[in-house]
């Protein structure tokens, strides 16, 4: 759903990017950096977001194991 999101935004960004006309300067560095902005987010969110749960779900077993050891030395 967020991969579809992201699309859609980006393919309606392609307009301005391609402007031409009166004010053409300003919507093509508007269009640009939305652009861009949008599939660097988008690839970064999908590369990042299941890493980043993974390095905190190992973190998490991490201290429960050091919980679990400490009860069991009492």
């Amino acid at each position: 759903a967020i991969m579809m999101t992201v699309v859609a935004f980006v393919v309606g960004m392609v307009p301005l990017v391609l402007a031409h006309g009166a004010g053409a300067s300003s919507r093509i560095s508007v269009g640009s950096t939305v652009f861009g902005g949008m599939l660097a987010a988008g690839t970064l969110g999908t590369i990042m977001t299941p890493a980043f749960y993974v390095i905190i779900q190992h973190l998490v077993e991490r201290v429960m194991n050091k919980k679990a050891k400490k009860e069991e030395k009492s």
